[in-house]
């Protein structure tokens, strides 16, 4: 299903996710990560963490130029609020 927007970031990730949805094994294991262009990454994140995630895996994201950092804050595998 497509928006009445087109040409957002999103646009693009939704129709991603519809193609995966209708071409993917559902009974196998894998991880999607959403990487932004205007971000860079450590490959550290890639082979330290993200390939070892079993279920689901959050990470903060740091807005550098802004000196802060957006984070959801955990309780007993709750998320209880986003915090910056």
């Amino acid at each position: 299903m497509m928006s009445s927007i087109e040409g957002r970031g999103w646009t693009h990730r939704n129709l991603a996710l519809q193609y995966i949805r209708e071409n993917y094994d559902q009974n196998r294991n894998a991880v999607l990560y959403f990487a932004d262009d205007d971000n860079s990454y450590d490959v550290r994140l890639f082979n330290n963490y993200i390939r070892n995630v079993t279920r689901i895996g959050v990470w903060a994201v740091d807005k550098l130029a802004k000196g802060q950092c957006d984070a959801e804050a955990m309780e007993d595998n709750q998320k209880q609020k986003a915090e910056k």
